[in-house]
């Protein structure tokens, strides 16, 4: 029985889906402060005799602005290193997976890293008109255009925005529409089929995750034989496999135990430890490879 079969059994016993969990979106809307100059992508071309099809100048109407690069990279955090991380795909690069057991923590970190955005981006609006009027323009030269950025009012107003939208997963009976019989029981066997499917998929994505993960750590915890150098070992790879084991638990809404044991086995080799003693204590280093190892082989078949 393959990984997708072993799911599937489970969740003929498990909750329904949408009492166990629900939909979440983060969405952003942010300026990027770049323009393609139609200008001097012509002069450009020309110069060079070089083909317009193949030739764009684009410009970075703020330059280097500290602030700006402070909020991007904030919001590609939040993006990747909570977001992401702490939720399962869904819908096809749209709304993605929580569990409700997951999600009074989830929710509290993706505020707090919302307001963190929003006073960000005020920073950034108080060094705006000077980076416009003075930075952008010495550094764009005969470049610069004025009418090509937004006035500080509309930034103010329409500039930013951060937020979360949630929604449920609806039952396969939930049809709120008025169908003849015979169309109601096929679409309601379309949406137990289609959240069957996204189920299926968004826990083999987090046995994938987790595949991955376990690699790359226990690729980090190896000694040279010759040199007895062991490699170097990042914190961020620990605790990133600290929290794939959190949602072993969190997210096994279809109470697959495999899933639950695989969690127990995590927690036993590194729910006690951390990188500093791995780093100080040849032993514990070893004897973490070998249960990550260990762990690793017992995987579910990935057919990777």
């Amino acid at each position: 029985m393959n990984m997708v079969q072993q799911i599937s059994k489970a969740a003929q016993d498990a909750p329904s889906i949408s009492s166990s969990a629900l939909l979440v979106s983060f969405k952003v809307t942010l300026p990027t402060f770049r323009r393609k100059d139609k200008k001097a992508t012509k002069e450009v071309t020309h110069n060079n005799g070089a083909d317009r099809k193949v030739v764009n100048v684009t410009k970075a109407l703020l330059g280097e602005c500290e602030e700006y690069r402070l909020l991007n990279t904030h919001v590609g955090d939040t993006r990747n290193n909570s977001y992401y991380a702490r939720t399962l795909p869904w819908h096809d690069k749209g709304a993605r997976f929580l569990t409700t057991v997951a999600h009074f923590d989830f929710h509290e970190d993706m505020t707090d890293r919302i307001n963190t955005g929003y006073e960000l981006w005020d920073k950034f609006l108080n060094v705006y008109e000077y980076q416009r009027d003075v930075l952008a323009k010495q550094s764009l030269g005969a470049l610069w255009n004025p009418e090509e950025y937004p006035t500080l009012s509309y930034l103010q107003d329409n500039g930013f925005k951060m937020w979360l939208d949630y929604d449920i997963i609806p039952d396969a009976g939930d049809i709120r529409v008025d169908l003849p019989a015979q169309a109601l029981e096929y679409v309601t066997s379309q949406v137990q089929q289609g959240n069957d499917a996204r189920l299926n998929a968004a826990m083999s994505d987090l046995w994938y995750q987790l595949h991955d993960q376990l690699n790359v750590f226990i690729k980090s915890l190896h000694v040279d034989d010759t040199t007895g150098k062991g490699n170097r070992v990042y914190d961020t790879v620990f605790e990133r496999l600290l929290a794939l084991t959190d949602m072993l638990h969190s997210c096994n809404v279809t109470n697959d135990p495999q899933m639950d044991a695989m969690r127990r086995k995590l927690s036993a080799a590194i729910g006690s430890v951390s990188t500093d003693a791995i780093k100080n204590s040849p032993t514990l280093r070893e004897n973490t490879r070998n249960k990550l190892t260990e762990a690793l082989n017992s995987l579910p078949s990935l057919n990777m």
